[in-house]
């Protein structure tokens, strides 16, 4: 028996398999008590919920339907859920077959500003790297790779690490964001740590995606005065960047 987080874990280790596959998908489990308060989401703090990620019989395609929920109370406890993949069986570059996600894509986006915490998602996403986690995959459905999704959610401690880890990321273009570059997202959901982060490491503010846009040009209008700020700020943060550095090949 081991202890995490307060609650006892039982003990068990299923081979890890040679090749990743795309789990199918299905509902997230939740235990009787949860129901009967009509709650709709997994709480890794019930007892009960407790007891169905230490029963072996859980499965991973049930385990990525945990994830799959976008609230604070499973994001938190990602490096939990993920632990419990792993230790099932589960080749580190499996996804999900709902989503197209893999346990780093699933990390990337856990560290979002109010859903998680940014340090202990970077301890995750290391933890996964240490593992073998291939930070070029792309989800089907979005074209997007682990630097792309932490871009999107702006979490620049991982875009740092990801970065650092594999520099060819750094300006891998996304078809579903019109040939952009993480630059690119970054502009476009106001994400200035994370377009400080990529220039840091040579992120090419001088690429133009399948519209004829520079990152800068991304920037959208805000509306508050807040946002009006960050976004003066990344707009010029960007147009030097595009004036400045010459234009790199970017990577498929």
């Amino acid at each position: 028996m081991t202890n995490s987080g307060g609650f006892t874990i039982l003990d068990f280790t299923v081979p890890t398999r040679d090749l990743p596959i795309i789990h199918p998908c299905v509902e997230a489990p939740l235990c009787e008590d949860c129901r009967g308060q009509d709650s709709c989401f997994f709480d890794p703090t019930c007892s009960g919920c407790q007891d169905i990620l230490s029963n072996p019989k859980t499965n991973i395609s049930e385990l990525f339907a945990i994830m799959r929920q976008w609230v604070p109370q499973t994001q938190r406890y990602l490096a939990l859920l993920t632990r419990e993949v792993l230790r099932r069986g589960a080749h580190i570059n499996d996804k999900d077959g709902l989503t197209d996600l893999s346990l780093i894509h699933y990390a990337c986006k856990a560290g979002a500003l109010g859903v998680s915490n940014g340090g202990s998602t970077a301890n995750l996403v290391s933890s996964l790297i240490a593992k073998g986690a291939d930070t070029n995959l792309k989800c089907h459905w979005t074209d997007m790779n682990a630097l792309h999704y932490s871009v999107f959610f702006d979490c620049d401690e991982v875009v740092d690490q990801l970065c650092e880890h594999n520099p060819a990321l750094v300006n891998s273009v996304c078809s579903q964001m019109d040939g952009g570059n993480a630059l690119h997202i970054a502009g476009s959901n106001l994400c200035l740590k994370s377009a400080k982060i990529l220039l840091k490491h040579n992120g090419d503010g001088g690429w133009k995606d399948e519209l004829n846009r520079l990152p800068y040009e991304c920037v959208p209008e805000t509306v508050s005065k807040k946002e009006e700020a960050v976004a003066n700020e990344l707009r010029e943060l960007l147009r030097e960047a595009a004036n400045n550095r010459p234009p790199i090949k970017p990577c498929p």
